[in-house]
């Protein structure tokens, strides 16, 4: 019975750029150029931020007898959730790569423009989208379709208490799921829009192989950097390692639920997190 806030606030809250000792403003034009993404939409999504940061301590004193989870995104600094966690007794910030075991196990679950809502909604749950600005440039359609919307912590609480309509969540799910009520996976319909858009193989020119051969040497040094998204510390957090052994048990339990004749295949490492299925 406990709350779940999933968090994606990757890039506002970026974990390879720390908030300590820099000016906001600052802070905001640095990622911007950094991350790509106008400096309009990282001002709006701070205000959201900022707005959670708020909402921990209604939501503790509201629900007392109940746990808050905070989830951050994998490129997240959870220091800036913590900050406030840390001071409310029933709320915590707790990050691992299962996500599916939180959603099937959360009795309610908080959200921005996040995609996990769709996930939740798959478990015939209906997740609160908490909205206490709104840019329709920048929102997500689909999360909020299945969600139930709210502006402010007291109605975040009264959607918590009165929980929302199953169906209305299906009704959505409709128009972005292939095969929810049938048989058809959805890695089928994509496997098929890919082979239309796929261009035939090109062999590489020796121009753009050695681009190819640079821009790895790049990856390789910038590695050596505690602030690259290239960093082992950083990748090890996004894309946990992984071995043969464990996508071959992986593979096997989906084999058994999908297809009675699959046959599995052979799974060869090419590099760090990188296989290749024959």
């Amino acid at each position: 019975d406990f709350i779940l806030i999933n968090s994606n606030f990757g890039w506002l809250n970026y974990a390879l750029m720390p908030r300590k000792g820099e000016n906001p403003e600052e802070r905001l034009k640095a990622l911007a150029e950094r991350s790509g993404h106008p400096l309009d939409y990282l001002r709006y999504r701070q205000a959201v931020f900022d707005a959670f940061l708020e909402l921990l301590p209604v939501l503790s004193e509201e629900f007392p007898d109940r746990t808050i989870i905070v989830r951050p995104h994998p490129s997240e600094d959870p220091e800036a959730w913590k900050t406030v966690a840390d001071r409310l007794p029933n709320v915590k910030v707790v990050y691992d790569s299962d996500l599916v075991a939180w959603l099937m196990a959360a009795a309610a679950m908080i959200h921005n423009g996040c995609t996990t809502a769709v996930e939740y909604a798959l478990l015939d749950k209906m997740p609160v989208s908490f909205e206490p600005v709104r840019d329709e440039r920048y929102d997500s359609p689909q999360p909020r379709q299945v969600s139930i919307i709210t502006e402010s912590p007291e109605e975040v609480c009264a959607s918590i208490r009165d929980g929302g309509d199953a169906a209305q969540t299906r009704n959505a799910l409709a128009h972005m799921v292939a095969g929810l009520d049938g048989p058809r996976l959805s890695s089928a319909v994509i496997a098929e829009e890919l082979r239309e858009l796929a261009p035939e193989p090109t062999r590489p020119s020796p121009r753009g192989a050695l681009a190819g051969t640079l821009r790895t040497l790049e990856k390789r040094l910038a590695s050596l950097s505690p602030r690259s998204s290239s960093h082992s510390a950083y990748l090890g957090k996004k894309f946990p390692d992984i071995t043969e052994t464990e996508l071959e048990q992986r593979i096997g339990t989906l084999s058994d639920i999908l297809f009675s004749d699959y046959q599995l295949p052979q799974i060869v490492k090419m590099s760090d997190r990188v296989f290749r299925f024959k």
